[in-house]
């Protein structure tokens, strides 16, 4: 007699702002905003801009994705907020507009995994409108 035991790995669905706060990092006041494309870098101080786009990206309903062969956009976007008197940072990297990378750099650690969008996919216009 054989017995098989499966099993399922189900992920709770999480926003990008609790991933934050169990980082200790929902409080952070990131002073600097690089956005990385496929050929330039932009660095951004404004602090609203900074606020705006991080209130966006907060929003982001997201599941852990075990996917390892996503499709990525022919335009990579990566959008690091940084804080140079902390040197935590919070990197986003848009792979398409339904997966993103969440990287954390905090104390003693780095964090990356990767992340299905669930509420509404990344829209680059929004983003664009955002930096105005």
């Amino acid at each position: 007699m054989f017995i098989f035991i499966t099993y399922t790995i189900y992920y709770k669905p999480t926003t990008v702002n609790e991933i934050l706060t169990s980082n200790n990092l929902s409080r952070e006041q990131f002073n600097y905003l690089y956005i990385y494309d496929n050929n330039s870098v932009m660095t951004i101080k404004d602090k609203n801009k900074i606020n705006n786009l991080l209130s966006y990206m907060k929003q982001l309903t997201i599941i852990e994705s075990l996917k390892n062969d996503i499709p990525k956009s022919t335009n990579k976007y990566m959008i690091s907020f940084e804080n140079s008197k902390t040197n935590n940072s919070l990197r986003i990297t848009i792979l398409n507009k339904n997966f993103i990378e969440i990287g954390l750099k905090i104390p003693n650690k780095i964090i990356y995994k990767k992340y299905r969008i669930l509420n509404k996919p990344i829209d680059f216009t929004d983003i664009n409108n955002l930096l105005k």
